[in-house]
């Protein structure tokens, strides 16, 4: 098929009825972008294919590659079955899924019975070994980056958290249950008094109950940077009194949790900054350079890395919203900051403080040039970044240097096959919209310029309380798109599309999109008033009743549904599809995302 010019697009669009991508003047999609149409779709060309000349590394590749789809097809397979089946009640009130149950439940019963046994048989030696092994799985949750459990199962990192603060909870009781297995051969007069064993007993149990009352999430929301500092204080005090007192199995969770935070803290965000141990020759050189000579070549100094602070910025927003915003890939050098659509990262200045890392979601999508985050001032921290940041848009080079551990996260359903999902509600409220852009802008790169036909509904719904919040994500000169050879994959939906003339913004769409304002009025491009509601909140049923109806007519039978908002409105969407799947005989897969870790 030629090249479809725009005057034959639009007259085709408006006499079909067709919903095509909207054509912008004067970037990839305009007449003389040399990209060809096909029904609305357009695949970009690779004029620069990265040929592979290693025939070693082919074999390698053709013998792993279908090695890993069969270990993520599997994966997905356990989680759709296992992992993420909801259950009433439990899944709406306390966000427990069947996965939940049975990789904690069984733990938990062994543990807390067999402690309990051993201790009414006055067997304190043999009551002492269940707390261990607990304090064992407490640090064993916490290992981010080479966890064999969170690689197999699929489990995001912020699940396993959960966990983590389950068996914590789970290893003071079994303290507890230890401590009363002494009491009673004391009474009894069945053993001699061992004081340094009570003093480490007392003291190890002393520090667990402080340093639980310390993560509560009132504590840890208010006052970050001392849950921190009391978090590292307590957890040191607690290791070193429950080795001393006997509980040398903790050491086989602790080990694996120290050498990721090494990884994590030491290495990756050394590389991050400064990047790769092996020195490699940047591609993007002249000619004339590459043919100089070797010494002369190694003399001049290669900054390899992604995050260059020259070419990170920072500025402030409407809404009180700091945007930190640095090149996907690295322009001097060309390396790259991999994630995927709904992933989050720790951020560290240590300008403010070397202990606090706060987790935020990363609300570009993988397929943009920038790796985005938009951060809403709200505590101590967040206020002080807000207000070293620049205040304007065009000049806000970082003013101080920032570290980044991730990304971390993975989506509990699988939205990367395309014949898993057809069918998409993705539903944000307040600032929970930043993951839900990213999977919402990756979704609709997907539909017209990877897998085309795969993807047939998308409904985003944005439900704000204020004006200004809007602003920050949608107004045009919060948002540009910067000049770049790959213009095309950097343009995104979310704001950009939403603004051309030819976006309809239909219902019947293959995208539709709703942002309900919930408090006063709206001043932006005229283009964006197509899709703003205003004083009203998002019928949420009656929006997934009719993603599952169409989704059954055709012939789909399963609707992945992305939330991001606060316990009532995640509560809410919960409870509404666990009923609707009963009732349209329709699967509705969830997937929650929460900012407190």
């Amino acid at each position: 098929m030629g090249v479809v010019t725009r005057s034959e697009l639009l007259y085709d669009s408006a006499r079909s009825g067709r919903h095509v991508l909207p054509l912008l003047e004067g970037d990839a999609w305009s007449e003389d972008s040399g990209r060809s149409w096909d029904g609305g779709v357009t695949l970009p060309v690779d004029r620069n294919p990265v040929e592979i000349s290693d025939t070693k590394t082919k074999k390698i590749g053709r013998w792993l590659t279908p090695l890993f789809s069969r270990c993520s097809s599997a994966r997905w397979s356990l989680s759709r079955s296992v992992f993420s089946v909801p259950l009433p009640l439990l899944t709406a009130h306390f966000d427990l899924k069947l996965g939940d149950l049975v990789l904690t439940l069984p733990a938990t019963v062994i543990l807390v019975g067999t402690a309990a046994l051993r201790a009414n048989e006055h067997d304190v030696a043999g009551s002492g070994t269940p707390p261990a092994i607990a304090l064992l799985l407490v640090f064993g949750f916490v290992v981010r980056n080479n966890s064999v459990l969170l690689a197999l199962t699929g489990i995001p990192f912020d699940r396993a958290l959960f966990y983590h603060k389950l068996f914590a909870v789970v290893a003071i009781i079994l303290t507890a249950i230890h401590g009363g297995a002494y009491v009673l051969t004391r009474t009894e007069d069945e053993q001699e008094p061992n004081g340094s064993r009570l003093i480490t007993g007392l003291a190890t149990f002393v520090a667990m109950i402080v340093l639980f009352a310390v993560s509560l999430s009132g504590v840890r929301r208010r006052c970050y940077e001392y849950f921190v500092r009391m978090h590292w204080i307590l957890f040191i005090l607690v290791f070193v009194f429950a080795l001393i007192h006997g509980a040398g199995l903790a050491l086989v969770g602790i080990v694996p949790w120290q050498i990721d935070m090494i990884y994590r803290i030491v290495y990756r965000t050394r590389i991050y900054e400064q990047g790769s141990l092996a020195t490699v020759i940047n591609e993007q050189r002249s000619s004339a350079e590459l043919y100089a000579p070797a010494t002369e070549v190694l003399k001049k100094p290669v900054r390899k890395g992604i995050l260059a602070r020259d070419q990170v910025s920072v500025c402030q927003l409407p809404g009180s919203i700091t945007r930190i915003r640095f090149p996907r890939i690295r322009a001097d050098t060309g390396e790259e900051f991999k994630y995927k659509p709904g992933q989050y990262a720790f951020l560290c200045i240590p300008a403010f403080s070397s202990l606090a890392w706060h987790p935020f979601s990363i609300s570009s999508s993988p397929h943009e040039g920038f790796v985005t985050f938009h951060i809403k001032a709200v505590g101590d921290w967040t206020k002080a970044l807000f207000e070293a940041a620049s205040e304007t848009v065009t000049d806000s080079v970082a003013p101080f240097d920032i570290l980044v551990d991730g990304p971390y996260g993975s989506l509990s359903i699988d939205i990367e096959n395309p014949a898993t999902y057809s069918h998409y509600v993705a539903l944000a409220a307040g600032m929970g919209v930043t993951p839900i852009r990213s999977i919402v802008n990756w979704l609709h790169n997907e539909c017209y310029f990877r897998r085309g036909e795969g993807i047939q509904r998308v409904h985003f719904v944005w439900s704000v309380g204020d004006c200004e919040t809007i602003r920050a994500f949608l107004n045009k000169e919060t948002t540009d798109v910067v000049d770049h050879p790959t213009k095309h994959a950097m343009i995104s939906y979310l704001p950009g599309l939403l603004r051309s003339p030819m976006a309809l913004n239909d219902p019947t769409d293959t995208f539709f999109s709703q942002i309900h304002l919930t408090q006063g009025v709206l001043d932006v491009d005229q283009q964006l008033q197509k899709c703003v509601w205003y004083g009203s909140r998002p019928a949420t049923v009656k929006i997934l009743r009719e993603m599952g109806e169409h989704a059954k007519q055709s012939g789909r039978f399963r609707v992945a549904v992305l939330v991001c908002g606060p316990p009532a409105m995640v509560k809410d969407v919960v409870t509404a599809t666990l009923k609707l799947s009963e009732e349209l005989k329709v699967q509705f897969d969830v997937h929650t995302q929460r900012f407190a870790l």
